[in-house]
């Protein structure tokens, strides 16, 4: 299937051609250099089809109480978490403030917030060279199966690359058949590796207790 696309770099503001390119398993066919920032796919509205504008683009600070909502549809689907809003909305905005170490792109339909892909940048000693952490992952579930968040996950993996990050890797939930066959269809392998973590004793004033904002 063709989609329109328009591109634009993500560094400059030089214009870049970027006519009618095929999608190839929900990836676009595209030059190293160039970043897709918006693209229009087709959404099967459950009144009729038409065509709606995808933009996808960094997260601010306006998106928050949207990226609070997408977690909390995120960690319905993961066993290991609970949501929280105000230790969400305390997480985004430390995020969103040092965006030299953490990148959040979101997925905007209609000019609605509707999914999201947090980066975070780590050193490997593997590599010998700065690698990523892919987290919060997510797309609004009944906007699920439409190819949008193989556009997002498309945009922040060109994004990582273009910082120079050797490698990207990520967390699933190993019973979430759905998301392991998302991500082997976007060229994503399993490791040996396994997870393990450990909590640290709370001390002072915790995320929970943050106030959110009016």
């Amino acid at each position: 299937m063709v989609y329109p696309f328009r591109c634009e770099p993500l560094k400059d503001n030089r214009a870049v051609a970027c006519k009618n390119q095929k999608l190839r398993s929900g990836r676009c066919v595209r030059g190293r250099k160039t970043a897709h920032l918006a693209c229009f796919v087709h959404i099967l509205s459950a009144k009729d089809m038409k065509t709606i504008p995808l933009v996808i683009r960094k997260a601010r600070s306006s998106d928050l109480s949207a990226l609070t909502e997408l977690l909390a549809e995120l960690f319905e689907i993961e066993q290991d978490f609970v949501a929280n809003p105000r230790r969400q909305r305390y997480g985004l905005k430390l995020i969103l403030s040092a965006p030299e170490e953490w990148q959040v792109f979101v997925a905007e339909v209609g000019g609605r917030v509707v999914g999201m892909c947090s980066i975070h940048r780590l050193i490997s000693t593997a590599e010998g060279a700065e690698s990523a952490l892919i987290e919060d992952m997510v797309v609004q579930h009944d906007l699920r199966g439409r190819g949008i968040g193989c556009k997002l996950l498309a945009i922040a993996e060109e994004w990582a690359f273009a910082q120079g990050l050797r490698r990207m890797q990520l967390l699933a939930d190993r019973d979430n058949k759905k998301a392991l066959a998302f991500y082997r269809r976007n060229g994503w392998r399993r490791t040996r590796l396994i997870c393990l973590r450990k909590t640290g004793p709370q001390r002072g004033k915790q995320p929970s207790d943050q106030p959110t904002d009016p």
